[in-house]
């Protein structure tokens, strides 16, 4: 079962109910909900490592391209 589906599963079912929600027991859905908020804290750090990588490589391009212009003139 692909994390995303338990996360749903756990947040939508009542505390006796998480079992039959395909969780196991109440502890478990804490578990799954904790996994699922440590992937998306994963990805944020991801998405802002990327971010800072690309707008260096843009500033670095930047330069390049006026540096060309300025010899170029």
């Amino acid at each position: 079962m692909r994390i995303e589906t338990r996360i749903r599963r756990a947040e939508e079912a009542p505390p006796k109910a998480r079992g039959r929600a395909g969780v196991g027991h109440p502890g478990a859905a804490r578990v799954i909900l904790k996994e699922g908020r440590d992937h998306i804290a994963e990805a944020r750090r991801s998405l802002a490592d990327m971010t800072a990588a690309v707008d260096a490589a843009e500033a670095a391009i930047t330069a390049e391209l006026r540096a060309m212009d300025a010899k170029g003139r």
